[in-house]
């Protein structure tokens, strides 16, 4: 007999005892006879695991319960296949549970999948337990754990967006593409704090005004530090120097002191002679002059105290090329040929408007006539004259002047005596007054 065609089994094996114990419920009545029946066998079955106090197992819908399992839910006695439903509720009523064991699962019908607590019964954690095959999410979200340890599907937003196709795409920020940064100029950055740059620009490099504490010779601070030593000797000045004192060595203290210059020896070092208290500077074997003009280069030697010892011209010339020819020419520089290029005796270059280029060929239909500065006489083209009068232009003291026309002919000549610039403005350095007649600065000397 079945009930709803459901054949009901309940086996118990009990490992120590080599033996099953079968109730079946195949040939009872339907409706509560059936749940007496199948009560009184649990409770059987409770009673000999009661009793014997062993490890046993117990099968529903199996004859051959696995030994490695306490209950094992089979379909081999089913007349029709069945499932096995879990408690089916919502995340509040699963939450109500009250100390839930650690592994029991549960159907959540609220998230729409199975979940277990892996967690400890004081403090539970409920994860999902799914399939990545059975995952369905909507364009463009992936899942994320919420704060009840529950995969959810979100939307990415912020700085990145993930792709359907699995790209991760940074967002732009406000800094323009470019290049920052050169010769002239510093590249400024802002950066946030993920370490992108949120803004660039250029900054033109300009002098800094030096800051801090001066050392060495000097005290105080930069950019006004005053001289406190010279060569790592202190500047000892008890009292503000006088009008016309000089610092002085004290070689018994040593130390510099403020003093009046009364016995300061002076003499003429090197380029330098002195007549009384007047210090001037010592001719060199340079003859005052103008170096340098359009055809020649100004020459100088200049000693260790940067004055001029020799002075000269050196005419401009070219440089001789030399080496193998080649291209269209051939032999050696500095006197090449034209290529022969392969063209026969009495053979003139024609121009092949085809392949645009010119080409040896017979001379059979060229007809010549004299062009712009030329005549034709007979066969002999000649260059015509021009005004220019046949003589040397140019000289130690003239420069030649020419005249160019557009067939590259001279078409006037003359010479342009050179003269030199005279200076002018105001001198400096060791220098007073202003050019072209400066005299030497008088530098705070007294009589």
């Amino acid at each position: 007999m079945k009930y709803n065609n459901y054949p009901i089994e309940i086996s118990y094996q009990h490992k120590s005892l080599k033996q099953q114990i079968l109730i079946k419920f195949n040939k009872l009545c339907a409706g509560n006879m059936i749940k007496s029946f199948f009560l009184s066998g649990l409770a059987l079955l409770i009673g000999f695991n009661t009793m014997f106090a062993q490890t046993e197992n117990v099968g529903i819908g199996t004859a051959s319960p696995d030994n490695s399992a306490v209950l094992h839910l089979g379909i081999d006695l089913l007349t029709d296949p069945r499932g096995f439903l879990a408690p089916v509720m919502t995340t509040a009523q699963r939450n109500s549970i009250i100390t839930p064991a650690t592994g029991l699962i549960i159907y959540n019908s609220t998230t729409n999948q199975f979940e277990y607590n892996s967690g400890t019964p004081a403090t539970p954690v409920w994860s999902g337990i799914f399939a990545d095959s059975n995952l369905s999410l909507a364009d463009g979200t992936i899942f994320v754990g919420n704060a009840s340890g529950q995969a959810v599907s979100v939307t990415m937003s912020g700085e990145a967006t993930l792709s359907n196709s699995g790209v991760l795409t940074l967002g732009n920020t406000a800094v323009t593409a470019g290049n920052y940064g050169s010769a002239t100029e510093v590249g400024t950055f802002t950066v946030d704090a993920k370490g992108r740059l949120t803004a660039a620009a250029n900054l033109t490099i300009s002098g800094v005004l030096p800051g801090g504490a001066a050392g060495g010779d000097l005290s105080d601070t930069y950019p006004n530090p005053t001289v406190d030593k010279i060569q790592g000797t202190q500047v000892i000045s008890p009292l503000a120097p006088a009008g016309g004192e000089i610092l002085k060595w004290n070689n018994a203290a040593s130390q510099w002191e403020a003093n009046a210059d009364e016995n300061t020896q002076y003499f003429a070092g090197t380029g330098l002679n002195m007549n009384v208290t007047t210090i001037n500077l010592v001719n060199t074997t340079v003859t005052a002059g103008n170096y340098g003009s359009a055809t020649e280069v100004g020459t100088f030697t200049v000693d260790a105290q940067g004055r001029l010892t020799a002075a000269g011209n050196t005419t401009i010339t070219g440089t001789t090329p030399g080496g193998a020819a080649g291209g269209d020419l051939d032999g050696n520089y500095p006197n090449p040929t034209i290529a022969q290029k392969g063209a026969a005796d009495g053979q003139i270059l024609k121009w092949n408007n085809t392949i645009s280029a010119w080409e040896a060929g017979a001379d059979d239909d060229t007809q010549y006539t004299a062009g712009t500065a030329l005549t034709l006489a007979a066969g002999a083209f000649n260059l015509d004259n021009t005004a220019v009068t046949s003589n040397s232009y140019g000289s130690a003291t003239e420069v030649g002047t020419f005249t160019v026309d557009a067939q590259g002919r001279l078409t006037a000549a003359g010479n342009t005596t050179i003269t030199g610039t005279t200076p002018g403005g105001a001198a400096g350095g060791d220098l007073d007054g202003n050019y072209p007649n400066p005299t030497i600065a008088q530098k705070g000397a007294t009589d």
